[in-house]
């Protein structure tokens, strides 16, 4: 056995020269169903909790303090740049008193 890459005849006969296209299994068409509202405010809330818990983990000398009016504009960003309702995303404009009350590296 030869695993010299550079040489071509060691690894050429692994591909055939004819091609057969391969069908695809996935429908023509995608259909998407409407999700429950109650469900998606569970599954965000289950969301933030675990990035919570995580931080928590992770900062095992100080528990971190959440800005509740910080979270509640980041929430607010990432619902309107989900929906494709903004354009521009000037976060540091939208958490203007947030920042101006921190400091923030």
């Amino acid at each position: 056995m030869d695993f010299d890459l550079n040489n071509k005849s060691n690894w050429d006969p692994l591909f055939s020269t004819t091609r057969t296209d391969l069908i695809s299994v996935q429908p023509e068409v995608l259909t998407y169903t409407g999700v429950n509202e109650d469900f998606l405010v569970e599954l965000r809330s289950n969301l933030e909790r675990e990035i919570k818990l995580k931080f928590d983990e992770a900062r095992s000398y100080a528990i971190p303090q959440w800005n509740l009016m910080a979270s509640r504009v980041l929430r607010e960003i990432l619902i309107e740049y989900d929906s494709a309702r903004i354009i521009d995303l000037d976060i540091e404009q939208r958490l203007g008193t947030v920042l101006s009350s921190y400091s923030v590296n």
